[in-house]
């Protein structure tokens, strides 16, 4: 504790000190001008045409928020001048600097430095301004949104969940870039009710935020409500949406001090509180922010009979976010979980580094008995983290990672070299170890599990650019796992291969060949003489891509990919066929694409992983596993220049083994509704 109370001490003192600079070089700044009035008068008083000035040197015209009146009695403007300016204005505001009126055509570049020194812009904005803003036109956005899940002839979910099949979205957004948005979310899932005895009525889930760009000069941003961030390398906090790709090289370079808004129905990973983006002296900023959010957890109870007293633990914490019947309702928002923090980023020519300290409270401990892999966890309330992440840049090789820690000196690690030895080749080599006992709810890592807990890994990566039309992109990936996992008895170990072939003809096509292998130790329970042994699981996946470009309007897209999975002397097969038509017009109102697909998949370990076109604002990755076929279409006709409609129609026709009712038929229907005003 007394390392921390040190780190603590030097990060407050740096923060006091740079507020002192900033505060020091403002008044710097007023004096400077304020003993230069007299010059200033000077000067105008020489030029009789300039007198009408006099009162822009104490009060300059501020351009982000000044009327047209005010525009047109500026003494330089004419009054086609006045006009180009404010129309400028009207669309570009709130400018970042006055130099962005060299743009304005007709404009004269002589009246323009005239002015320079007249102009201002404040990042302050009074309520009669922000008014003015919110009340532009297309700066609102509302969604709506309605879907149904129809199962014909499979009666095993009949009268399972308590509310309807229904699935409702509702959305309302405002915006303008560079000053403000809010947004208010409600969904329910299908299956939810609409009205329980205990807990609360209506949308069974709810979300807002309110962000501020540029309040004032020293504050970036400020969010409250439910936001998302990224520090460091993600080894501590990144709630960001992201999708791990293994076609590519992944795992990039992360954005240590992202501070953005929430706007996914994902009810388990936002925070909720306050964040703010401050800017500081010498190319640093800080984020600061607080969030106290409660998770869906199954509890366990905990009985000490010494003692006569009980105590709850966590046996999982859910991600699902359903809550269709009363076991899921029971897991609702049973875990608080505050984390409050701040994260120093400073930009040093070509190093940029980063600190960051936070300190997480989590409201019950593990159970340990019934989750063995968390034995290891630091469950002291409150927890201290403190993280070093940078990133440096020297010619054609990049070198960035973060090392992390805790309180009970649980480290994790990460550190990757980027070289680029020409302009078409790249070559990416990344170690990362986290220790078994450090683990953090909202990180976000290239692993299995996607936390920075319980893993070594050594990861290389590589792409080589055979011409203007042909790439190969490789992948090796190993790791270790120093402890249990989730459903293991031992430690385990793993390894990935991955090679994939893509041309293209501009405008034209492009094909794309992927061959995939990967090994992963399992326990393995079929087993005369043991129980809990660990055997290899050898996964194999082949898949072939092609997009034609039939017309400027029309592409064609075929895919066939096959899967094959050994255990032991056990093997199984799989293959899905699927074709796609994509028609997209600038000039027409409808758009849309249709998809086909044929699957044979006995084995559900076989399984294949497609994504699905769907309506805008969702993503679809749809897991295909049994015998039959599936088709989807999807339409979009934007109505009027506010008005947007969008519909989806899919089928999945299932063959049912040893059965009389012979085919699974589930048919899937969503509306879609955005009006823009």
């Amino acid at each position: 504790m007394k390392n921390y109370r040190i780190l603590w001490a030097v990060y407050l003192n740096h923060l006091l000190l740079s507020f002192c600079t900033a505060q020091s070089q403002e008044t710097e700044l007023l004096d400077f001008n304020g003993g230069n009035q007299a010059e200033y008068l000077e000067k105008l008083n020489e030029r009789e045409d300039d007198k009408d000035l006099e009162k822009y040197v104490n009060h300059p015209l501020d351009l982000n928020h000044e009327n047209f009146e005010s525009i047109l009695a500026f003494p330089l403007f004419d009054k086609q001048q006045a006009e180009l300016v404010n129309a400028y204005l009207k669309t570009h505001r709130p400018l970042k600097s006055v130099y962005e009126l060299q743009t304005i055509d007709g404009l004269p570049l002589e009246i323009l430095k005239r002015s320079l020194p007249y102009f201002t812009l404040k990042d302050s904005m009074d309520v009669k301004g922000l008014l003015k803003i919110v009340a532009r036109k297309n700066t609102h956005k509302l969604v709506f949104r309605w879907g149904r899940t129809i199962e014909i002839n499979k009666q095993m979910n009949a009268g399972r969940f308590l509310g309807s099949p229904d699935k409702f979205y509702c959305r309302y957004k405002s915006a303008v870039p560079g000053s403000y948005s809010f947004a208010l979310t409600m969904e329910k899932d299908a299956g939810e009710p609409w009205f329980q005895k205990k807990g609360p009525k209506g949308f069974d889930y709810s979300s807002a935020y309110v962000e501020i760009e540029h309040p004032v000069p020293w504050l970036k941003k400020i969010i409250l409500g439910d936001y998302q961030m990224c520090i460091g390398q993600g080894l501590l906090i990144d709630n960001s949406f992201t999708i791990e790709n293994a076609d590519a090289l992944s795992s990039s370079i992360k954005r240590s001090g992202l501070l953005k808004p929430y706007q996914s129905i994902r009810e388990s990973d936002m925070f909720r509180g306050i964040g703010m983006n401050i800017k500081l002296p010498n190319n640093t900023t800080a984020l600061v922010y607080y969030s106290s959010v409660k998770q869906d957890a199954r509890l366990s109870l905990d009985v000490d009979p010494f003692k006569k007293d009980t105590s709850l633990s966590i046996g999982s914490i859910l991600s699902t976010s359903y809550h269709r019947d009363s076991n899921e309702l029971e897991t609702k928002n049973k875990l608080a979980i505050e984390v409050k923090g701040i994260s120093l980023n400073s930009n040093i020519r070509t190093l940029k580094i980063g600190v960051n300290v936070l300190k997480s409270s989590q409201q019950y401990p593990w159970d340990v008995l019934k989750r063995p892999d968390r034995n290891y966890i630091n469950t002291s309330n409150p927890n201290f983290q403190f993280s070093i992440d940078h990133n440096y840049t020297y010619k054609k090789i990049s070198l960035y990672g973060e090392i992390a820690m805790d309180q009970k000196k649980q480290k994790a690690w990460m550190e990757t070299l980027l070289i680029l030895p020409s302009s078409k080749m790249e070559l990416r080599i990344h170690i990362h170890s986290f220790d078994r006992g450090f683990y953090k709810y909202y990180s976000n890592a290239n692993t299995a599990s996607g936390l920075s807990f319980n893993e070594h890994s050594f990861q290389l990566s590589w792409f080589l650019k055979l011409n203007a039309g042909c790439n190969i992109t490789g992948n090796a990936h190993f790791t270790a796992y120093p402890w249990l996992r989730y459903q293991e008895s031992h430690r385990s170990n793993g390894s990935k291969f991955l090679i994939k072939i893509q041309c293209s003809e501009r405008k034209k096509w492009s094909a794309y060949l992927l061959a995939q292998s990967d090994f992963e130790e399992q326990n393995h329970v079929n087993t005369k003489n043991k129980q809990d042994e660990l055997i290899f699981q050898k996964n194999y996946q082949l898949r072939m891509n092609l997009d034609l470009k039939i017309s400027n309007s029309l592409v064609w897209r075929s895919r066939i990919e096959a899967r094959k999975s050994v255990i032991n002397s056990n093997s199984g097969t799989g293959f899905l066929i699927s074709t796609d038509f994509l028609y997209k017009n600038f000039e027409s109102k409808l758009s849309g694409n249709v998809r086909y697909a044929a699957y044979r998949i006995p084995e559900y370990e076989n399984r294949i992983y497609s994504f699905q076109n769907d309506v805008s604002g969702i993503y679809n990755l749809t897991s295909y596993s049994g015998n039959g076929y599936s088709i989807y279409l999807n339409l979009r006709c934007r109505l009027t220049t506010q008005i947007i409609l969008e519909c989806r129609w899919g089928g999945q026709f299932n063959q049912i083994e040893g059965s009389n009712i012979g085919i699974s038929k589930t048919h899937d229907i969503k509306f879609q509704l955005q009006y823009k005003f």
